[in-house]
């Protein structure tokens, strides 16, 4: 294991520069929204999924009452099934 931490500040890159860029939030409630949305995004680019399709998906799901269920990792439905 290596006794640096440059991979996870690699990971927390690009979140940080749009929150930046984008001069932060006006409000908690936005903040929270932000930081949960960048968490999916990483966690779907991670798993290999498009990113927008996913979370609209998701969102769709959750206006029409269904319950919200995220998507496996790509590889991990077989190892839970058997």
């Amino acid at each position: 294991m290596s006794p640096y931490n440059n991979h996870s500040e690699q990971q927390m890159r690009n979140p940080v520069m749009t929150r930046r860029i984008s001069q932060g939030n006006r409000s908690k409630a936005g903040a929270e929204a932000q930081a949960i949305l960048m968490s999916l995004f990483r966690s779907f680019k991670l798993q290999g999924l498009h990113q927008v399709d996913t979370v609209e998906a998701l969102a769709r799901d959750a206006i029409a009452g269904k319950p919200i269920v995220l998507p496996l990792a790509p590889g991990k439905a077989e190892s839970l099934a058997a």
